[in-house]
């Protein structure tokens, strides 16, 4: 039996202009250095709850300001609430987040890192800092200071447009 795939199902082909239009776009390149440094953060680490990206980005915003509602976290992260919610859900079984009702609206829950949410958090913070390091030394300090101006600007720009995306 000949399963020569190609013959009835060619690769079509696409032109040089076409690939670099889908690949060299800033937003691709800012992805695709995004999920560089997530292997680069990942690399080495055992497997649970935290490697995921929602729970960082968690504990980090939580890093920022505890005692948060849920709804802070979805406009501090911009992941979805029901996102937030299982994440959430993972971290306080895990110990790294402690939910406690607020004092004055009981219907309202304040989130906040446990010891050892804290310590996990100064750990990753430590290993951030020291991948960034080693990405940016490629680039002198006017450089550097370009870069987060332009990324700055970007992120203002589509924080300005986010009231058409739902969260």
């Amino acid at each position: 039996m000949n399963l020569n795939v190609n013959r009835q199902f060619p690769l079509r082909e696409i032109d040089d202009e076409r690939i670099s239009m889908l690949t060299s776009t800033p937003i691709t390149l800012i992805g695709e250095i995004s999920s560089l440094m997530n292997a680069r953060l990942l690399a080495g680490e055992d497997k649970h709850s935290l490697l995921q990206k929602s729970s960082r980005l968690i504990m980090l915003a939580l890093a920022k300001k505890e005692g948060v509602t849920q709804l802070d976290l979805v406009r501090e992260t911009y992941l979805k609430a029901p996102t937030i919610s299982v994440t959430l859900q993972k971290l306080e079984k895990d110990g790294y987040v402690l939910r406690k009702p607020d004092n004055y609206d009981l219907r309202a829950v304040r989130v906040y890192l446990s010891e050892n949410g804290r310590a996990y958090n100064e750990i990753m913070v430590k290993k951030i800092r020291a991948q960034e390091k080693e990405v940016l030394k490629c680039l002198s300090e006017s450089e550097n200071k370009q870069l987060m101006q332009l990324l700055a600007k970007l992120k203002d720009n589509m924080i300005d447009k986010r009231e058409i995306i739902k969260f």
